[in-house]
C-alpha cells in the first residue's frame, strides 16, 4: 500500500464514547474505514464502498476506554489515525 496525503481527521480526540471520522475525497474513490483495538482486533467497519467527491463523516461509538486505531483506505492509499477513548 502507498501512504500519502489523505484528508482524514478524528474529532473530538480524546473522546468519551462517540467520535467522528471525517474524510475529504477530491474525486470518486474506493473508501474503507476500519477501527481496530490496540491489540489489532477489528472492532468496527464504518464504510467499505465507493464514495463521490466531497466530505464524508462517520460516527464511531466506543464504550470501552482505551486506545484504538482507525485505518482509512482511499483507493490504494492508507492512513492510520490514533483514537483515545476515555
Amino acid at each position: 500500500f502507498e501512504t500519502s496525503e489523505i484528508e482524514a481527521v478524528v474529532f473530538p480526540n480524546p473522546f468519551a464514547e462517540t467520535a467522528t471520522v471525517s474524510i475529504n475525497l477530491t474525486e470518486m474513490s474506493s473508501l474503507s474505514v476500519k477501527v481496530y483495538s490496540a491489540t489489532g482486533a477489528l472492532v468496527s467497519t464504518l464504510v467499505n464502498d465507493s464514495r463521490a467527491a466531497g466530505t464524508h463523516q462517520f460516527s464511531i461509538r466506543l464504550t470501552e476506554k482505551g486506545v484504538y486505531f482507525a485505518e482509512v483506505m482511499v483507493n490504494n492509499n492508507r492512513q492510520v489515525l490514533k483514537l483515545v477513548a476515555r
